[in-house]
């Protein structure tokens, strides 16, 4: 439908439904429009603008139900790596220079556009650090119903994730706040992010992890011996991941089937 065939009776009801509160997004999805053309007519009608740091648009109620991998990613990658502002109702991702095409991921992914994506100089290291940050109060609303609150840190609650989306969902944590090396992987978290894990693995990949560690302010797991079946597992073929990350597990993957005689095998037992 574009804008130019909507009625008297179709227009008076874009204008207030978005003057009760409801944003350009969910009506331009309600008309089957784009949100561009919901905006040129509250522009036209001479609406005030909501939120007047909002320069980009992009799907706020994308969280609203995680029924997708890349959804139930994404939430555990926010959860890890993610940080909120409730009162000024802004969601910021903060990476370094060479994971900026992860952003260009998550940005793609919430429907916005490249000009979300901005860049600071570090005044210590001088180095770039890239970050998208998401204004909206539908779309932190949604984040905290999904257990993700501001000043998460050591105090991080899980979400509820349908149980075929859980790998995803830990993938998101390990590429936020894990480490992957060659003898080792590990993962910081709450008490009770590390404890999901822990029966994660236990029922799923049939893996102890057995003692959660005090790790500075928070705390820490670490995998040893089944760290390959936990790596193939969780990074599967042309999964959404850490590009960085998705390379190194690939590579010791590779390596640990070199070195065992298993090439071209589908065995976790490496």
């Amino acid at each position: 439908m574009k804008k130019n065939n909507f009625t008297n009776e179709q227009m008076k009801d874009i204008l207030e439904l978005y003057n009760s509160g409801n944003s350009i997004y969910a009506i331009s999805k309600l008309y089957n429009v784009t949100h561009k053309v919901i905006n040129r007519i509250i522009i036209e009608n001479n609406l005030i603008k909501r939120d007047g740091r909002k320069k980009h648009f992009y799907n706020q109620t994308i969280f609203n139900n995680i029924d997708s991998p890349e959804k139930a990613y994404w939430l555990g990658f926010i959860l890890a790596d993610g940080y909120i502002n409730e009162k000024k109702a802004f969601m910021r991702i903060k990476l370094q220079e060479c994971d900026k095409n992860h952003l260009d991921k998550f940005v793609k992914f919430i429907d916005g556009d490249k000009g979300m994506i901005k860049y600071e100089t570090h005044n210590i290291t001088y180095n770039k650090q890239y970050y998208v940050e998401v204004n909206g109060r539908e779309f932190i609303k949604s984040l905290n119903n999904h257990n993700i609150r501001q000043g998460k840190s050591s105090k991080e609650h899980i979400a509820k994730i349908p149980f075929e989306y859980r790998k995803d969902y830990i993938r998101g944590l390990f590429d936020g706040d894990g480490h992957i090396e060659e003898k080792r992987i590990d993962l910081v978290g709450s008490q009770e992010v590390l404890e999901y894990v822990q029966r994660y693995l236990k029922e799923t990949c049939d893996i102890h992890v057995n003692r959660i560690l005090e790790h500075c302010n928070t705390k820490r797991i670490y995998i040893g011996f089944n760290r390959y079946k936990v790596l193939k597992h969780l990074y599967y073929d042309e999964c959404i991941s850490l590009d960085r990350k998705y390379k190194t597990v690939k590579l010791l993957l590779q390596v640990a089937m070199l070195k065992s005689g298993k090439i071209g095998s589908d065995s976790l037992n490496i």
